[in-house]
């Protein structure tokens, strides 16, 4: 199987809120151009993972596409977003790094990316309300991350423990701007380092 990446850089969002950016650049502009690119069977699949600003200096939003031409995939993805560039909605830059992936997933790669698509799937439909529960009970259960930590035989405290370091490891990486927020951020902090401490280690 083929692959081919894309940065899709959005500089009309630089300085809105992220996370509505995120939304609205995934199902307004991504999703339907990746579905309609699938449809006509230019790629045979597609997956999605955001970013903040990288080296295309703007936020970005990266998808991985299956195609038996990956060079003809790339080709139609430029021309799918053409307009946009011209009203420098986005800018589009193919570039794929499959090393990167194998080093996590091995020789499962391909099985990864598949699971990978049907999530993209699922976060669209989610957030436009079309699940059989509504966006904010998927956003609390974490249902993806939980099958898969159930298929890794871990209880629900186990994933209490796992989501409460990486709520940890997240925090570290937020910029707490006024005095105020930085006193609010250590306090969670302390909170969920006792709560951590509280949690069963899972090795």
């Amino acid at each position: 199987m083929s692959y081919v990446g894309f940065a899709l850089a959005w500089p009309r969002f630089i300085d809105a809120p992220l996370r509505a950016a995120k939304r609205e650049a995934l199902v307004d502009h991504v999703a339907p151009a990746f579905d309609a690119l699938r449809e006509a069977g230019h790629v045979e699949d597609w997956s999605h993972i955001f970013w903040g600003t990288d080296e295309l200096g703007t936020k970005v939003v990266r998808v991985i596409a299956t195609a038996d031409d990956p060079d003809a995939a790339a080709d139609r993805v430029r021309e799918a977003f053409a307009d946009y560039e011209e009203g420098r909605e986005f800018r589009v830059v193919a570039d794929f790094e499959p090393d990167r992936y194998r080093g996590f997933w091995g020789e499962h790669l391909d099985t990864w990316l598949a699971a990978r698509a049907r999530l993209s799937t699922l976060a669209v439909a989610a957030i436009e309300g079309e699940l059989g529960e509504s966006y904010g009970w998927h956003r609390r259960q974490n249902r993806p991350g939980h099958v898969w930590a159930n298929q890794l035989g871990l209880t629900y405290m186990d994933e209490a423990a796992v989501y409460a370091g990486l709520a940890l490891g997240y925090l570290e990486q937020v910029s707490a701007g006024t005095e105020e927020s930085a006193a609010a951020l250590d306090a969670v902090r302390d909170h969920l380092e006792a709560a951590t401490d509280a949690l069963p280690d899972v090795d």
